[in-house]
């Protein structure tokens, strides 16, 4: 998260504070967990008063996922009617559409020296023929013996010897094994199955695998805000979980959204305790005290440091008012309402203060007006 944010163990001391206990005396394992449940339900709430510019981004999207025929070292099957964009250096896609049929694929064997594979380092091939292989940038080459592995072509350079050799450099997976067995998957620009195609139905996922999760989309850009100064907004609606726009608006586009609350969870981590991606633990100990998010399944391993994790962050802009809200409940349930209404009442003033920052002096736009959440 960009902005200032705030540890999650301060919040919580906080609303111990204002409630007239002892954050590290006073409170249970179990009533700090109680306490990290409601900072979770009023921080949800008091994210969407306001566009607070630590949870806001701009990202670009694109209509559909680059073509990528390389999965875990298998070529990835597409279904016919599948719609796949090859993107250029310059971030400018073209779509394509895959036809019924099977991918056009050559291949050639190791039959009276046709062909040899042999490796000149981890990024090229080099590859022996006396036939014409008609190389090109984007077609794929599945090595399949020994051991098969696909690479795709960043460069196709045809030296003329004798017999050809084509010096080829290539992305994708390293290459370990020499074959004598090669085949060649032509990219879309040059493949009978594939289409390109200039209109259908665009949708973004809100939450897309591999991108930011979208929470609450303000605008849709055709040109990048962060270099055009008045960019064009495109028109869009929310249908189901996904962003529908305009069929004629082919390419790429740059969504302004909010992100999503922070998955706060009162579980403690704990040692010997297997974690899969999303779990959430809270971690406390010396200066530490903050929920962390699974980012790679594992066993036991500290979330301070590590890559297997990433750490939930609390905006410090709404940290007032969540320290106030979450103590009103408190102070209510223990009977003391005038008081949880003058912490509500501190809430709202948080709140006010914190869009007034931010529109006056920071000349954000506002949108929305502080209220204390119901």
């Amino acid at each position: 998260m960009s902005g200032r944010v705030t540890r999650l163990v301060d919040v919580l001391m906080g609303v111990a504070d204002l409630t007239g206990v002892d954050y590290t005396r006073q409170l249970s394992v179990s009533q700090r967990a109680a306490m990290i449940r409601l900072v979770k339900e009023h921080a949800a709430a008091v994210w969407e008063e306001y566009p607070w510019p630590e949870t806001v981004r701009v990202e670009d999207r694109y209509f559909a996922e680059e073509w990528d025929p390389v999965t875990a070292g298998a070529l990835t099957v597409y279904a016919a009617d599948a719609i796949v964009r090859v993107t250029d250096e310059d971030g400018v896609p073209t779509y394509y559409e895959r036809s019924a049929g099977d991918e056009e694929q050559t291949d050639y064997t190791y039959e009276d020296e046709e062909v040899n594979v042999a490796v000149t380092d981890a990024n090229t091939l080099t590859i022996t023929a006396n036939v014409d292989l008609e190389l090109e940038a984007g077609d794929v080459i599945l090595v399949t013996a020994p051991s098969a592995a696909w690479f795709v072509i960043e460069e196709a350079e045809l030296v003329v010897v004798s017999p050809p050799t084509y010096e080829v450099t290539i992305t994708g997976h390293g290459v370990n094994e020499v074959s004598n067995t090669l085949s060649i998957l032509t990219a879309p620009a040059d493949s009978g199955v594939w289409a390109a195609v200039s209109s259908y139905v665009h949708e973004l996922e809100l939450a897309a695998t591999g991108e930011t999760e979208m929470y609450r989309v303000f605008a849709v850009y055709s040109e990048d805000p962060d270099t055009v100064a008045n960019p064009d907004e495109v028109p869009f609606e929310l249908m189901g979980g996904v962003i529908r726009l305009d069929p004629d608006e082919v390419g790429r586009v740059w969504v302004e959204f909010q992100i999503v609350p922070p998955p706060l969870n009162a579980s403690v981590w704990t040692n010997a305790q297997a974690v899969v991606v999303g779990d959430v633990r809270y971690y406390e100990t010396g200066n530490y005290g903050d929920c962390y998010q699974v980012v790679t399944a594992h066993n036991s391993e500290v979330p301070v440091g590590s890559a297997k994790w990433v750490k939930v962050e609390m905006p410090a802009s709404i940290a007032s008012a969540v320290k106030y809200l979450a103590s009103a409940d408190l102070l209510r349930a223990d009977g003391k309402e005038d008081t949880a209404l003058a912490r509500e009442r501190k809430a709202t003033e948080a709140l006010e203060r914190a869009m007034s920052s931010f529109n006056n002096h920071q000349h954000q736009s506002a949108r929305w007006r502080a209220r204390v959440p119901a």
